[in-house]
């Protein structure tokens, strides 16, 4: 979900913050999205505790600076021009392909299928999109 909208709720704040500071060091990976570039979405402890980072086009140079602490997401073309920002500071311009709503459920529910037929996955702990 759209992290700004769950960082609203001072809990759900509390608990991605822990997850993402403590969960580094147990091999848990966390993939986070926002389109509001903020100093109250986006805080210190976040910005310092993920590794990498992967910026699209954003609309001021201010706002750039602020997410790879680097100029240049504000030149990018858009339509999948994107700057990744390695866990070394290196940051290389990148191309992805489109992937729309119902390319991402075909893609979970793909994922889902194969689970559940290895046994791994049973109805209780599916979440439904």
């Amino acid at each position: 979900d759209e992290y700004a909208e769950l960082s609203y709720d001072k809990k759900t704040k509390e608990i991605v913050e822990q997850l993402v500071q403590h969960g580094h060091g147990v091999g848990i990976h966390v993939i986070m999205a926002t389109q509001r570039v903020a100093k109250d979405v986006i805080i210190p402890i976040l910005q310092d505790n993920l590794a990498t980072v992967i910026s699209c086009r954003v609309a001021e140079k201010r706002d750039s600076k602020f997410v790879l602490q680097k100029y240049g997401a504000e030149k990018l073309q858009g339509n999948g021009d994107m700057l990744y920002k390695d866990s070394g500071g290196n940051i290389v311009r990148v191309q992805s392909g489109y992937v729309g709503n119902q390319g991402v459920q075909d893609i979970v529910q793909a994922i889902i299928e194969k689970y559940k037929r290895a046994g791994w996955v049973n109805e209780s702990c599916i979440f439904r999109y």
